[in-house]
């Protein structure tokens, strides 16, 4: 079934995220559960629309671009510009 694909799918690209997040986010193993069911929730709107598949998937990148940056927001230019900005006390 293309749900089962995808969800496969969805592991598979989470499992490097993971290891990336894993040092820096206690529960990050919610991310691969969150992607895998994100991608098969792409083969479920599928069954209920008639847009072509390539036309999902692309629909389904512009979440996918939303978190990274978020990610990287979150983990990476955050921290590195409130250490730099901050006041000593």
């Amino acid at each position: 079934s293309i749900m089962v694909g995808l969800l496969i799918i969805g592991v598979a690209v989470s499992l490097p995220q993971w290891w990336l997040l894993h040092k820096r986010v206690h529960h990050a193993y919610w991310w691969i559960l969150a992607n895998g069911f994100g991608w098969m929730l792409i083969g479920v709107l599928s069954n209920f629309t008639s847009e072509p598949f390539p036309v999902l998937l692309a629909v389904s990148l512009i979440p996918t671009i939303a978190t990274a940056i978020a990610w990287w927001l979150v983990l990476d230019w955050l921290p590195k510009h409130q250490l730099t900005n901050s006041i000593p006390v």
